[in-house]
Parts: C-alpha cells; structure tokens; sequence
C-alpha cells in the first residue's frame, strides 16, 4: 500500500483541474530570465583602500577597451576576468531570473537592454562590466500546458489522504485475516506480487522484500513459517506500506555432493 498506487486510482475532472489553475494563477507564470556575460576583477569589501583602487582601476581601462571594440567582449574576458566559473567561456553566465544573483549584479543585468555593457558595477566580489545577450521574457503557462501537471499534483494530494485514512484499515485486515493477502489486496485495488526462493544467505533473491532489514527479518519468524501467517503491514519507505507471508518453505538440507562438484 503507497500514496502512489492509491494516486493510480483517483482521478480528476477537467473542472477540478480548471479550479485549481485559477485558484492557483500565479504558479503558472513563468519568470523572466536573462543571458547576461561578466567581466569580473576581485576586490573584497574588506580589502585595503590600496587595493581596491588598483582594482577599480584595473576595470575602469578594461571598459574602455570593451567600449572600444564591444565585439571583443568574450576575448576580454578569457583574458582578464578573475571569474573562474566563467572566464573561459568568455564571461558567460547562461540564463539566470531573478533572486539568482546578488543584488547589486542582478539588478544591473535587469536594467540593461540586449546587448548593452554596463559601467562598472560593485558587488561583494569585486568589479563587474556586464553585457546583456539575450532575454527570455516571462510568461503564464496556458491550462493546456499546465493540464498535466495540475492533474498529478490532485491525485497526489487526494493520495495523500486516502493513505492516511487506509493505512490503519490496512495494518488491521492484514493481521485479523492473516491466512491470507486476499482481502487486503481487493479492499484496497492492490496487486499481489510473488518472489522467488530465497534464504537468509541470499537476499538478492527475495527482490524488493530485500531491502527492509525489519520486513526480511519477519519473513523467518515462527509466525510466517510455521504458521503461515501474514507478516505484519511494515513501513518500508515514507508513505509505503508492505505485508508478506511466506508461500512454501524449502528445509535447511545438505546439498549433494554431484550439485556442488563444479563449485568445489
């Protein structure tokens, strides 16, 4: 029992769908984003007035010279950017929105036309010349091209309750009716899934009972192998439930000597 097999089982009307998108409106609007390259010289707040001069400097000349010849931005920048991130790819930052980037920086690079170079902006790292390349202006996704989305996150709330509500019911029909996974497996739509043999040597075997130390463990108990009783419902993963009971048992035995020659 999971809040995704139970999602399997809710659906969702086109009206519960078209609610949710206009109670819901400003999820579906997509941010404006923006390409921008930086030309960076470090220079700490903190540092000497001695050098952050230098370093102003240092900008100021590296300006000029983008002013001169824009078209030698990315040169310039593989040349004297101290961005280690981006110097080698000529100052690109790729796309980036708002609340990406300190403030300082990001509100120059949202001031700028395409394809305009700022003057020098200070951030926390030091000295920037950005350039604007290209931007991708924000827009509200449609219902058709949220429909889907919309849908998956409804079942899954509804999932969400169903399994809290079941979870109990669940545990319970799997210990009162114990000679069998029947009636928990048809009250609650759920496929019942069989292994393979085998043993506590071997985990692998057991497939996706393996991975539970607490439910492996309560497949040897004298419950399940003597009794042939339902292991109880164990919590595998968040919001996974998991009942087993053991079908056929295969003793402990020596194996022949002719089973085992070639291993030997």
């Amino acid at each position: 029992l999971s809040r995704e097999a139970l999602a399997e089982q809710v659906s969702v009307s086109p009206d519960e769908i078209k609610s949710a998108y206009e109670k819901n409106a400003g999820k579906y609007v997509a941010q404006e984003e923006r390409r921008a390259s930086h030309i960076l010289i470090q220079s700490p707040a903190d540092a000497p007035e001695a050098e952050q001069k230098a370093a102003r400097a240092r900008i100021d000349a590296i300006l000029l010279q983008v002013k001169k010849n824009p078209a030698d931005f990315a040169k310039l920048a593989k040349e004297h950017s101290q961005d280690p991130g981006s110097a080698q790819k000529g100052g690109d930052l790729g796309f980036f929105s708002r609340g990406a980037m300190v403030k300082a920086f990001e509100d120059a690079v949202f001031s700028l036309k395409a394809n305009q170079v700022s003057d020098v902006v200070r951030s926390e790292f030091g000295f920037h010349v950005i350039r604007l390349t290209d931007i991708k202006p924000g827009k509200v996704r449609s219902l058709e091209e949220a429909r889907e989305s919309i849908a998956v996150e409804l079942k899954s709330q509804v999932a969400a309750r169903k399994f809290a509500e079941a979870a109990e019911a669940f545990s319970n029909t799997v210990y009162e009716q114990a000679d069998s996974l029947k009636p928990a497996a048809e009250k609650f739509k759920l496929p019942i899934r069989q292994t393979g043999f085998f043993d506590q040597a071997n985990r692998a075997a057991a497939g996706p009972l393996a991975g539970n130390d607490k439910l492996f463990s309560a497949l040897f108990s004298d419950d399940a192998l003597k009794h042939k009783r339902n292991t109880d419902a164990i919590e595998v993963a968040p919001n996974t439930l998991v009942a087993a009971r053991v079908l056929e048992l295969h003793p402990a035995q020596l194996r022949g000597f002719e089973s085992v020659k070639g291993e030997i």
